[in-house]
Order: structure tokens, then C-alpha cells, then sequence
């Protein structure tokens, strides 16, 4: 007995712990060169920090879906953003496929339109910050990953946003100019 659960429930918590544990373990950009290494549980961990330092009041179901938001990739691997991008039915299709994953896996976590787009700009904000560190070490060959991301970003951030977050005082901040 673990807990209060036995039986099937604890079977059940140990299989869904056994594959946020695979997704974590998975090494994102693997088809760029970087120095060392990031995992999706790094990945996933900062991106829920993004969250709490840029809305203190966040939801609990949005630090959920920030710590789970790329488990799914323990069993689809880090699939390159510019791949999917080729083509629109076959991110359709791995949008679909991974959906399926995390409601099977009791992953999904249904968001608001604000906290989905709060989710969509931590993700990006950790994207860009995991690139300023590499340049800072000076590997300057993910480049035009942050540039992607920087639009990309800079497309999620609303006019209700821009006083909120302006994407170049973030970036500017001390704290990301120490990775330049």
C-alpha cells in the first residue's frame, strides 16, 4: 500500500508517473548542435517557473499543463518545430496524436484562452532564454531559432499584453543581457 492507494489506482498513478518520466527524459533540439544538453523535464520545469514569475497568480491547471505540455514527446520523440511546419496535415496529424496521449494518459489539462496563451508564451520564453545561455557559451548556430521564437512570441503577445510584457524590456532585462 502507497498512500491511500492500492490496488489498480496505484498501478494506474505508477504507470502515468512511468511516462512523465520517459517524456522527461527526452534530449530536445537533437538535430542542432548545442552545448550539453536540455531535457523536456528542464525544459518543462522552466517553463513552469516563466509562469509563476510573470503571473504570480497563475492557475493551478496551467502549471499542470506547463509541467506536462511535452510529455507526449517520450513516445513521439522531439519532433523539430520547422518539420511540422511542412506540412499542415501531418501536424494536424501529431496535434491529434498527442492529444490523445495526454487524455490517455491523464495529462490534458483544458485551458481558458488567457492561460492558453500564457502557456504558448512561457513555452517560447524558455525556448529563447535556453538559446541566450547557449550564445553566452558561444554557440551562436541556434540563431534562427530564437528568431523564429522571438516572432512567434511577439505574434502570442496581444495588444492587452503589450503593457503588460513588451518582449524587448524582457529580453533586455539584466538578468537575459548576463547570457548575451
Amino acid at each position: 500500500m502507497i498512500g491511500d492507494y492500492t490496488g489498480d489506482l496505484a498501478i494506474s498513478i505508477f504507470d502515468r508517473h512511468s511516462q512523465v518520466r520517459r517524456g522527461g527524459q527526452v534530449i530536445r533540439y537533437h538535430t542542432s548542435p548545442t552545448l550539453g544538453n536540455q531535457t523536456v523535464a528542464e525544459h518543462s520545469w522552466g517553463v513552469a517557473t516563466i509562469c509563476v514569475e510573470l503571473w504570480f497568480d497563475c492557475s493551478l491547471e496551467l502549471l499542470k499543463a506547463a509541467l506536462y505540455h511535452d510529455v507526449h514527446e517520450g513516445w513521439t520523440g522531439d519532433i523539430p518545430h520547422g518539420f511540422k511546419l511542412e506540412d499542415k496535415e501531418l501536424r494536424r496529424c501529431l496535434q491529434n496524436l498527442e492529444h490523445n496521449f495526454e487524455v490517455e494518459n491523464k495529462l490534458w489539462y483544458e485551458l481558458d484562452k488567457e492561460d492558453t496563451r500564457r502557456l504558448e508564451l512561457a513555452d517560447i520564453f524558455e525556448l529563447m532564454w535556453y538559446i541566450r545561455e547557449q550564445q553566452a557559451l558561444g554557440n551562436h548556430r541556434l540563431d534562427e531559432i530564437f528568431d523564429c521564437g522571438s516572432k512567434i512570441a511577439n505574434g502570442l503577445i496581444s495588444l492587452e499584453y503589450k503593457s503588460e510584457l513588451d518582449m524587448q524590456e524582457l529580453l533586455d532585462t539584466k538578468e537575459l543581457r548576463r547570457f548575451s
